[in-house]
């Protein structure tokens, strides 16, 4: 008899502890064909497509973190931190020949102490129907959509599992998770790579403008190019791995950053603009 106890506690113990844990290989944690949140998100297909014409491309899907500002100098598990308390997006493309329909599944939050008041002067003065209340906190946790749409093919996973092969890091072997941009970003989604224990993003939409704190020096990141975390929380240095070694002196001009480069920088508008606010 205590024999099977224990066994049971143990399995409690491991399936509470998986729960509670964000960390994932690879672009599992991306998985919403595999996640609890799929039958919430395909429910709402058919009023999408009453919207949009084409299909929802749940393969292409990707979790992206609302609440953790990528921008703060974090270790790794301030990162794990901070995923745990976040809210979160699922982001599912449909695709219309080179243009991108995004749409975006979230739970609908609490209401805030300001919105219950908000809602009771309404009902008060008869503006809002004498149930709105109710009505909205039955709502509190159900999942709505959002729509975007880009004028390209926007395709956050290949485009992830590309600067990964190109910089000679096994999908396996990495850990993948999706932000926004933070607090007062101009670009807004951020992959974070973890891989043999250095962290590194890439910027799929936007070139990123930094500045070397020491020297004040600029340069640019371009879109879809990995680079160090380092770099991205506006250091001057940056960790070498076996991968980086070859490119380490080019990028001595941002202050011994990392930068792997994919294509010739081609704008400048942006430096300027940056010098600008500087």
């Amino acid at each position: 008899m205590q024999r099977r106890w224990f066994v049971s506690l143990c399995l409690s113990i491991a399936v509470w502890m998986t729960g509670q844990n964000v960390l994932a290989a690879g672009l599992d944690d991306s998985d919403l064909l595999n996640s609890q949140d799929y039958e919430k998100a395909a429910a709402l297909e058919q009023e999408i497509l009453s919207m949009e014409e084409g299909e929802l491309a749940y393969d292409k899907a990707i979790k992206v973190y609302q609440s953790v500002d990528v921008f703060d100098d974090l270790t790794t598990d301030e990162i794990y931190d901070a995923m745990q308390q976040s809210v979160y997006e699922w982001w599912v493309p449909i695709y219309n020949g080179d243009k991108t329909s995004m749409i975006s599944f979230y739970k609908i939050p609490e209401l805030s102490k300001e919105s219950v008041r908000e809602i009771k002067r309404g009902m008060k003065d008869g503006s809002l129907p004498s149930d709105e209340l109710e009505k909205r906190q039955e709502e509190v946790g159900k999942f709505a959509f959002g729509i975007r749409w880009f004028d390209h093919h926007a395709d956050y996973i290949q485009m992830t599992e590309d600067a990964l092969r190109e910089n000679g890091i096994s999908l396996d072997e990495s850990e993948i998770y999706f932000f926004d941009g933070g607090p007062g970003a101009t670009y807004s989604l951020m992959a974070l790579v973890i891989y043999d224990g250095e962290k590194y993003v890439i910027s799929p939409d936007e070139d990123i403008d930094v500045r070397n704190t020491e020297t004040g020096e600029m340069s640019v990141i371009e879109t879809g190019t990995m680079f160090s975390y380092d770099i991205m929380v506006l250091k001057s240095t940056a960790t070498s791995t076996p991968w980086l070694i070859g490119v380490l002196t080019a990028a001595a001009v941002i202050g011994g950053g990392c930068v792997l480069r994919k294509k010739t920088r081609k704008r400048r508008g942006s430096i300027k603009r940056m010098q600008k606010k500087l």
